[in-house]
């Protein structure tokens, strides 16, 4: 597999998300004037728990299967994988994707249609194949299978938007998309079958095989979600379609961290030599927090504006949940390169589960008591505050850990 440049690299996975939320980001607006308060607030939920959904579906392949085809010698061998990680996400995507659509098909009243939809459109991005393509440094696929598919999905539900006013049209859409372009990768992209069996019990010992990584992404997928279930539950529905739209900025903010993310992280790991590679992170760290630091002025500054001008004023997002949302994106950004860098490549999981463990527990119950008092807003804050806590426990453990290799260097360099 060659290598790709740094610049080149972060080009392409950089950029490439961005290219992809560019289409829902301009039908959004349609989506969200066309269904009123009451239907914002119930597609926005429905995406949130569908996008947990979607996290459950994936179990942690996205974080350990990466690795896994970045390191494979052929391309024969990372198929293997890629295919493995299908068997077991396709068995969990059978037990999820129907759980929730029926779910929010009988419990959304006239938005059960709408809703179902959006849910089982945001469920089966945990199929998507954008890691496969990240480990393989190849953003080609990414943008002809992944981005290419959505942008024309998304014209043409503009268009049959705007004529019918049919809201349906835009989760249908998403879902086609997503689907078509996943087969099409499957079909054009993955070499042929190996021989290897896709009975269940072979897919369940794939899923079972790798729980901690699983686990892992479940944890922190259940607090990143939370908000706007929470908000469902304890505020009322304008309250819930305002914080919807503060956080799908923040969400469409979180493709720059993805993307930064993806470029840098093999440049960094790749570095020869652990001071090299203390550089190069050190770079990806300083990278990650100018980044959240623009994200953070730029809610505070114009997000309530911004949300404003995309949804609609009568959903627009108050001051205290776009500075929340900064606060949490700045967090977000900056924990991310300690996680993906440091923690997972240095053979330590289990501090990152306990540590998202943690937080989430003690997130949701910040966001539920805040909720409680202060509705939308206050479940807004409790979420900035569970990632800045996130990244406080992150910083602290990789300077721990980073202390004890030195002490353990230090020792072994004095007994000889």
């Amino acid at each position: 597999m060659a290598r790709w440049p740094l610049a080149r690299r972060l080009l392409g996975f950089a950029s490439l998300p961005f290219a992809g939320a560019i289409a829902p980001v301009v039908l959004l607006p349609l989506v969200s004037r066309a269904s009123g308060p009451g239907g914002w607030a119930g597609i926005a939920t429905a995406q949130a728990v569908g996008t947990l959904a979607a996290t459950i579906i994936m179990f942690g392949w996205s974080v350990s299967g990466q690795s896994e085809v970045a390191l494979a010698p052929t391309e024969r061998d990372a198929a293997a994988v890629y295919r493995r990680s299908l068997r077991s996400r396709l068995l969990l995507a059978a037990v999820v994707v129907p759980t929730g659509a029926l779910a929010f098909l009988v419990g959304s009243g006239s938005y059960g249609v709408v809703n179902s939809l959006m849910y089982v459109a945001s469920a089966v991005t945990g199929l998507s194949f954008g890691w496969y393509c990240v480990g393989r440094a190849r953003p080609g696929w990414v943008a002809a299978y992944e981005v290419l598919p959505k942008v024309l999905a998304m014209v043409v539900a503009a268009v049959v938007l705007l004529v019918t006013g049919l809201v349906w049209v835009y989760p249908a859409a998403l879902l086609a998309a997503t689907v078509g372009g996943a087969l099409l990768f499957q079909r054009r992209c993955v070499p042929a079958q190996d021989g290897s069996r896709w009975d269940l019990g072979t897919a369940w010992r794939d899923s079972t095989s790798r729980w901690r990584a699983g686990a892992l992404s479940i944890a922190g997928g259940i607090y990143a979600s939370a908000p706007l279930p929470l908000a469902a539950v304890l505020a009322s529905v304008d309250e819930v379609a305002t914080l919807a739209s503060g956080d799908k900025l923040y969400r469409y903010g979180l493709f720059g961290v993805i993307g930064l993310a993806n470029g840098l992280q093999a440049w960094v790991l790749s570095g020869e030599g652990a001071r090299r590679t203390a550089r190069r992170q050190s770079s990806a760290v300083s990278a990650h927090a100018v980044l959240g630091g623009v994200g953070l002025a730029f809610l505070v500054l114009v997000g309530e504006r911004a949300s404003a001008i995309i949804f609609g004023q009568s959903v627009a997002a108050g001051t205290a949940v776009v500075v929340a949302c900064g606060v949490a994106y700045a967090a977000v950004s900056m924990s991310t390169p300690l996680v993906r860098n440091t923690l997972i490549p240095g053979g330590r999981p289990g501090v990152v589960l306990a540590t998202t463990t943690v937080t989430g527990v003690l997130g949701v119950g910040v966001m539920w008591t805040l909720g409680l008092h202060l509705g939308a807003a206050g479940i807004a804050w409790g979420f900035a505050a569970s990632e800045v806590l996130n990244l406080a426990l992150l910083a602290s453990a990789v300077l721990v850990i980073g202390r004890r290799q030195r002490a353990r260097a230090t020792r072994g360099a004095g007994q000889r």
